[in-house]
Formats: structure tokens, sequence, C-alpha cells
């Protein structure tokens, strides 16, 4: 069978096997560049960040509401980097490993090395994609970022938002040095900026024993890196080798080829959707559905929007995590994102992690007003998700464009059927 092999930012990506087709197997680990640039070939057949639609007649944009994850990160558990690597220590003191598995074990020590006293750190990859996101959105609404706009920027306090929010504000000001950004981390922002944790949904899908037993691992890694072909607890074994293999594509290891180290030949494309889909309805079941604590952030989304005119301010922009974006993204229903599906073997066709929170995935709101300044003429807004133009499941103004006061009704509903 063929290998499984994690292509970077600068490739186009798409697999297929028996169980799915253009899936990305890195899940919430997904590069950001690689995962919108192939969603946009999916659906247009360019490799590129997708384009923008023009506004209406007479529109322009004249403010921006933002909600932005971290970007890549090294893998988020010391202790998981701890363990495979003492599990290959043993394995070669005891003249255990395969020279495959020798192979592995080198690589393992590298990796291992690089990420040392770094586990959940942000990563230069990371630094780039937010610089990249910054970038575009200049250069798509200067008209909003011109001469000494005001923006008002928050952050959860971990530092990997922290360095993305820097990232992302160093590039707006290397654009243009005259805005005036004024940025903090508190803990006082944290019960809206970074509210997340997971809400306890597993109860609520039907079949999931019957759902991990038929991905339950079975494939020949045991036999090709140990001679005895075993390993204790096998479970846990995958699953941190899993977390290594999909951690690779955010990070650059010293004196390795990420894209064709030996980990790359551990799981066979079809074993990798088997753990990426056990992966997706995770995020699914006890983070996307049911989470009504983003309604506290749709609850500031809308304060921030209302006020900002009479504070002057041209945008406000918030760095957090998978946990805040996944929820606001599915509480909303984006794109359908928040719909309750109740067949476990087809989800991974109708609903994917990867869409909504790739390593600095982002939410950004639009707002145009009328030139003309008639009364008659509504205030817009449209959404993009990951760049990409998504929509409500609300009458819309004119293609991606919504009225914000009807938005405003549909968001204000939310929050009030939350409390």
């Amino acid at each position: 069978m063929k290998r499984f092999s994690i292509l970077l930012a600068s490739t186009l990506f798409t697999l297929t096997s028996a169980l799915a087709n253009n899936v990305y197997y890195n899940s919430n680990y997904v590069d950001y560049v690689a995962a919108v640039k192939t969603m946009n070939h999916d659906k247009t057949g360019k490799f590129a960040i997708p384009n923008q639609s023009e506004a209406p007649d007479t529109y322009e944009p004249y403010y921006i509401w933002h909600y932005g994850r971290h970007g890549s990160r090294y893998h988020y558990s010391q202790k998981d980097y701890q363990y495979i690597l003492e599990q290959f220590a043993h394995a070669d003191s005891t003249k255990n490993l395969t020279s495959f598995g020798k192979e592995v074990y080198e690589d393992i020590k590298k990796i291992c090395r690089n990420a040392e006293m770094r586990a959940g750190d942000l990563t230069p990859r990371g630094v780039a994609q937010h610089k990249g996101i910054a970038k575009r959105m200049y250069a798509n609404y200067q008209n909003v970022l011109l001469n000494d706009a005001k923006i008002e920027v928050k952050s959860s306090t971990s530092v990997r938002c922290i360095l993305s929010m820097n990232a992302f504000v160093t590039e707006l000001l290397a654009n243009n040095p005259n805005l005036k950004i004024n940025v903090d981390a508190s803990k006082k922002y944290m019960d809206y900026v970074c509210f997340g944790g997971t809400v306890g949904n597993g109860e609520k899908v039907k079949n999931l024993e019957s759902f991990y037993a038929k991905r339950e691992y079975k494939g020949d890694m045991f036999k090709r890196i140990f001679k005895n072909g075993k390993v204790e607890n096998e479970s846990e074994f995958v699953r941190v080798i899993y977390y290594m293999v999909i951690s690779l594509q955010g990070v650059d290891v010293e004196d390795m080829d990420e894209r064709h180290c030996s980990l790359m030949q551990l799981f066979t494309e079809e074993e990798m959707a088997q753990q990426w889909q056990k992966q997706n309805i995770y995020w699914y079941k006890d983070v996307a559905w049911g989470n009504k604590q983003a309604s506290k952030l749709i609850k500031k989304m809308l304060e921030d929007c209302e006020s900002a005119e009479d504070k002057g301010l041209s945008a406000n922009l918030m760095f957090g995590h998978d946990t805040g974006l996944l929820p606001l993204v599915s509480l909303m229903n984006l794109d359908g994102a928040g719909n309750a599906y109740d067949d476990t073997e087809t989800l991974h066709e109708k609903w994917q992690d990867y869409r909504i929170i790739p390593m600095a995935g982002n939410l950004q709101i639009i707002f145009f007003k009328s030139k003309a300044r008639d009364v008659k003429n509504p205030t817009l807004v449209k959404f993009l998700l990951n760049e990409r133009e998504v929509t409500l499941p609300i009458k819309e103004y004119s293609g991606v464009f919504y009225e914000w006061d009807k938005v405003k009704e549909y968001l204000n509903k939310i929050v009030e059927d939350c409390k």
C-alpha cells in the first residue's frame, strides 16, 4: 500500500484512499497556507488564496472584526515527547529495534531535541502564517487601514497567542507605520477570548463504541519497528506517534527532511485516515456541537462592532485558540458548521475539523457602508473563514453580503437562546 507523506505549504496536497478524498489527515495541525490553498483548489481548480468578491455598487469597507487562532506550534504535550523517546530508548537498550526501528529512533531523537522545553510554543512557520494573513488583510482592505487608523488588539495570555498577535501587528505596521495599535493580553479577557474546553457531548453521538472499534489500529507498525513485534499499551503508542507525524507540518527540524523522514512511512493512507477520523469526531462532538460558551464571544463581538464607529476604531483583532474559534463558528453556523449529524460513519464526509481550525485559522467580518450614506442603504457585512467567503443561514442581501441589522438579529437570538 502507498505510504502517507505530508506535503508542506508550497505543495499541492490531494490524497485519495478508499475512505476519503482530498482529506487533510493532519486535523487541526494542518498548515494554514496548505489548507486554504488546497480547499480553494478543490472548489475552483486554483491552488491559491481565494479571491475576494467585489462589494455591491457604491459600497466600501470601513471596519474589520477578527478572531484568530495562534499559528503552527510544537506538539502541546512535553509528556508525549518524553514518552515516545523513552519507548524507543528502552527498545534500543534491549536490542529490540529492527533496522527500520533504528531509523525511526534517530528521527525521534532529532524531533525531541528540537522540541525540548518547547511543547506548545509557536514555531517560525506559525509566525509566517500570521504575517501572511495580516499582509493580505492590509492589501485587501487598505481603505480601512489608512493613515493613523486605530486598532484594538486583545490576546489570550498564552505565549503562542501573544507571539501570533505580535507577528500580525508587526506586519500591519510594516505596511503602514502610522497605524495606532493598542495591544493587550490579560486574564480579564479570557472569559470570552479563551473560554474553551470540552463540553462532553459524547453521549449525544450514536454508535461511538462501534466507530472507535472499526478504527482501532491493526497495522504492522509494531512488527516493523520492534523485533518482538510488541509494545506495551499499543493505543497510546499509536496516538503519540500520530501526533509526532502531524506536528511535523508546522516545524523545521535541523538535519531532517520532514516530508520524507522515516515517520512518514509508519502509516498507510488508510491508517492515517482512520486516525484523522477519530480526531475529527472528537472536535465535532466535544468542542463544536452544543458549546454554548461561545455565546460570550458572540456577545463581545456584537459590542465591539456596534461601538467601533463611536470609538473611532477601524478594527478589533483577537487572538486565541481552536477551542475558541471552533465553537464560535459552529454556534454561528457558518457554512453549516453547526449542523448536527447522526451517522458517525459518514461524519467525515460532511464535517471536517481542518476546514475551520487549521493552524492560524481565523474568522474575519468585514463591514461595508454606502458611499452615498443614504439611510435607505443598509450597512453590509461579509464573513471570511480562513479567508474563504462563507454563508450564514439567513437571507443574504447580495451574494456573500448580508445586512448587518439582520445579522445582529440572528446573533442576538443565539445569545438569548444560550442563556
